[in-house]
């Protein structure tokens, strides 16, 4: 796959299942940010080898404390929701 628009910087909210699993198609696409739910931290890595952007995103009810110092040392962008995912 390649990007469909070259030089723009794609932001990938990834609400899905397993979000480790997309880690590579969605560089192979051109994303420019994969971000993903807090609870699945262990991905920032796999997104930097890539050479993508880290994101975390908290749901509404995601307390404070968990932006660690460890993930806030390594994450490049924090989501706050104000919805939670799903919601209409």
């Amino acid at each position: 796959m390649s990007c469909v628009a070259p030089g723009i910087f794609i932001d990938c909210h990834m609400l899905v299942a397993q979000p480790e699993k997309w880690v590579n198609d969605i560089a192979d696409a051109g994303g420019s940010l994969y971000c993903f739910h807090i609870e699945a931290t262990s991905l920032i890595k796999a997104i930097h080898a890539r050479n993508m952007k880290a994101g975390v995103a908290m749901s509404p009810d995601t307390p404070s404390t968990a932006i660690t110092d460890e993930i806030g040392a390594v994450a490049d962008m924090l989501l706050v929701m104000t919805v939670y995912p799903g919601a209409s």
